[in-house]
């Protein structure tokens, strides 16, 4: 018996809330993707059913999630230097902790798909969906932390290091030497006091190639894609940036064999 594993992504009004506000577009932003990361965990914990496995749609997903991550830091990064106001602080604070609480689903389904991955030569690519959340996800909550209080940044810390881990811990388990020895080590020091974007940084957490787009998931996924490189290590961008969460990833995102 094995897990089928499926997504069925709910509509964007299913989640976001009806206020509005200066930075409402970015709580709700930090709302669509905690709602992915409950989608992603409810597919790989519901009830086992038989037949072959499909884990491309929950890698869709996890595409999907980093152009989201994207969408925000470019509208955190827009406001310059203003900060957030404690309501919307409060609220982004509210789906990062729902988020940690949901992120194991993704290790949890990197555990259960290694051999299928492995099977259909997709571990590659797998790998470098999961680099690319990492660096996006750390520049992220980077952001975040500018525009919030001091003691805003410390009760953000936990979840964001209990996030940002789980997708090392995915790559580790997948690839252990995809991933640098520090992040590695810091994560499994379960330390959750401060997030500190330096342990993530670097060449060896980022897809390769990534650099050259910009360091942007939506500009990385275009050019991966129709070039045919994602998953190679061959990727690289010669033109300017996309608008962050402006590509859509294709069905057969682990570029399987038709």
């Amino acid at each position: 018996m094995v897990t089928l594993v499926t997504v069925s992504y709910a509509s964007p009004a299913a989640v976001l809330s009806k206020r509005s506000g200066k930075y409402q577009s970015i709580v709700d932003d930090f709302a669509k993707i905690d709602q992915t990361i409950k989608e992603l965990d409810e597919a790989q914990s519901s009830s086992p059913q038989t037949g072959k496995p499909d884990f491309s749609k929950s890698a869709k997903g996890l595409a999907q999630l980093s152009m989201e991550a994207e969408s925000a830091e470019f509208k955190l990064r827009a406001l310059g230097t203003d900060k957030l106001d404690a309501s919307s602080a409060a609220s982004i604070g509210g789906s990062l902790t729902s988020s940690s609480q949901h992120v194991k689903g993704i290790t949890d389904m990197v555990k259960a798909g290694k051999q299928w991955f492995e099977q259909y030569h997709a571990t590659s690519t797998v790998v470098t969906i999961l680099k690319t959340n990492i660096a996006q996800f750390k520049d992220l909550f980077s952001e975040l932390n500018r525009h919030v209080d001091y003691a805003t940044v410390k009760s953000y810390a936990a979840p964001e290091v209990i996030f940002i881990c789980s997708m090392v811990d995915a790559v580790a388990y997948l690839d252990p030497n995809a991933v640098s020895a520090s992040a590695k080590a810091f994560c499994a020091s379960h330390k959750t006091d401060t997030f500190d974007p330096n342990v993530f940084a670097g060449d060896a957490n980022s897809p390769s190639g990534f650099g050259s787009c910009h360091n942007s998931p939506t500009t990385f996924y275009q050019q991966a894609y129709t070039s045919g490189t994602m998953g190679t290590g061959s990727t690289s961008c010669t033109s300017g940036t996309q608008t962050p969460n402006s590509f859509s990833i294709p069905n057969n995102v682990l570029m399987l064999s038709q």
